[in-house]
């Protein structure tokens, strides 16, 4: 009988840790750069419209690091889509500290 308290225990305790509750990886949705914030360790984005696939607690605010492996391509296309108020999707792979998505990779429909 205690055991399967302890069971039933450890399944409720996972089913509502904070890796069950976030989200999962995945695209964005198409969105309209807002706001650009160059920053020390890359660039924080406001896109109005888009989706929130990682549960992030600052929908709409994406980053993209200096680390991410293709960094000079995705910024680019972040500058050309906020100066021409094109519409673009961003891979979200994870929530950062502050609760803003991190991107590693954008499509601009092109």
């Amino acid at each position: 009988m205690r055991m399967i308290k302890y069971v039933l225990a450890m399944a409720a305790g996972l089913a509502f840790s904070p890796a069950a509750i976030a989200g999962s990886p995945g695209w964005t949705g198409n969105g309209v750069i807002q706001e650009v914030k160059p920053r020390e360790f890359g660039i924080d984005v406001f896109v109005s419209g888009i989706g929130n696939p990682m549960g992030c607690s600052m929908p709409g605010w994406i980053r993209l690091s200096l680390n991410a492996a293709n960094y000079q391509v995705i910024a680019s296309q972040i500058l050309i889509n906020a100066t021409n108020k094109k519409s673009i999707n961003f891979w979200a792979n994870q929530c950062d500290g502050d609760g803003v998505m991190l991107v590693i990779a954008a499509d601009t429909g092109v």
